[in-house]
């Protein structure tokens, strides 16, 4: 990785690819090994770590997508900030909103949607930096930078990696735009939930194997060839060969009578020990992810079943006002500064993350108050339900008669 011969954008290299994967067997004295060099300033192999796990357990791969769907699966907006004068700080807001949603749109950069996603990534790794592509003022742009190209050492600021400064660089400002979710001592080295997943996915690991070997041992036939004194020597090669035509390893020969036998172990109850210890931690990075478990049975919400309902709504709120804090610093405060100048209002991205009414019920209320001799505004309650409603006159008057 490198500037280009500008010094305004990050050139990614070919040799690049190669250093994404984390090259290590994923044990404890790896784990606290990885963990140490991330505390004394390289968090590279925390950042391969974080990135790999999303990749390979599935119970990660599929609570972390549904967390970032519940953010990114909401709409957004542009809003003046409190206390700005009108009409300035909503035609600022306008504008702004504008070039987030031209960004990326006709060139090979990604979109402001591609960057939330990008972003949404520092749930689990420590920090996720993208690079804001500009041209002159004008936001033309954005793209992901893995977080291992970057290094803490003898400071708690970033430094890119690149290969004339492997010791890395001070970050230009208003380039890059760097998000994290858990600081500890302000040390974005020790943000997101990689600690606590990497402990879980090793200790999954572990009886899974073991299972996966229970189940070949005795789960699968085991086949047992008896050759008498005078055929063991002539024909054990031959029996050999046939006992491997019947499919997966598991088999014998022994010196007896000619004879083939299946025989078939009982599984017994020893295979629900690694099932609920599996089931167990599954459950747990379900809750440290999602804040509760996202099963249909146990998931709360009113939109049954969609992302938003998935997600405990005060995470999904935290990671909003995490991300919005981050675009208005690191993206909204330089735009407005390079248009309108230091002092202008800095206009602030909003989503909507308000859980949805609970229609039913509003209904159930409507039909008590009906009964107890009260009407509703037929016009608000079109606004409720989204409906356009028309009062039948015809039908009331024969139901006067």
């Amino acid at each position: 990785m490198k500037f280009d011969k500008t010094h305004k954008r990050v050139v990614h290299e070919i040799t690049d690819r190669y250093s994404n994967r984390l090259r290590t067997e994923l044990n404890p004295v790896e784990i606290e090994d990885i963990i140490r060099r991330a505390d004394a300033g390289s968090p590279a192999d925390l950042c391969r770590l974080a990135s790999e796990l999303e990749e390979k357990n599935w119970d990660i791969r599929n609570s972390m997508a549904t967390r970032c769907n519940a953010l990114l699966g909401c709409e957004w907006y542009v809003t003046p900030p409190p206390g700005a004068q009108e009409p300035e700080g909503e035609n600022i807001a306008r504008h702004f909103q504008d070039s987030l949603q031209r960004a990326g749109e006709l060139n090979e950069f990604d979109t402001f949607e591609e960057l939330l996603e990008d972003l949404s990534h520092a749930i689990i790794a420590p920090y996720a930096v993208s690079e804001i592509i500009w041209d002159g003022p004008e936001l033309i742009g954005f793209r992901n930078i893995p977080g291992h190209h970057f290094t803490f050492h003898d400071s708690l600021e970033p430094r890119l990696i690149t290969q004339d400064h492997p010791e890395g660089i001070l970050l230009p400002p208003h380039k890059f735009l760097i998000h994290h979710h858990t600081r500890t001592c302000g040390d974005i080295c020790r943000g997101g939930l990689i600690r606590t997943l990497a402990w879980l996915h090793c200790f999954q690991s572990y009886p899974m194997k073991d299972w996966l070997a229970f189940a070949e041992r005795y789960g699968m036939p085991f086949i047992v060839a008896k050759l008498d004194r005078s055929a063991y020597e002539k024909d054990r090669m031959t029996v050999q060969k046939a006992i491997r035509n019947f499919g997966p390893r598991g088999g014998g020969v022994f010196s007896k009578s000619m004879e083939i036998e299946l025989l078939q172990a009982g599984a017994g109850n020893s295979s629900a020990v690694y099932e609920a210890i599996i089931t167990h931690i599954s459950e747990a990075i379900t809750k440290v992810i999602l804040g509760q478990l996202a099963s249909s049975g146990k998931a709360a919400g009113l939109s049954g079943g969609d992302a938003q309902s998935k997600v405990r709504q005060d995470i999904l709120e935290a990671d909003a006002k995490k991300m919005e804090a981050t675009i208005r610093a690191g993206i909204a405060a330089p735009w407005t500064a390079y248009h309108y100048g230091p002092d202008a209002p800095v206009p602030v991205v909003r989503f909507r993350v308000e859980p949805p009414e609970d229609l039913t019920e509003f209904a159930r209320t409507l039909e008590s108050l009906h009964h107890a001799g009260f009407d509703a505004d037929p016009e608000e309650i079109g606004k409720r339900f989204g409906l356009h409603l028309i009062k039948n006159t015809m039908k009331q008057e024969r139901l006067s008669k």
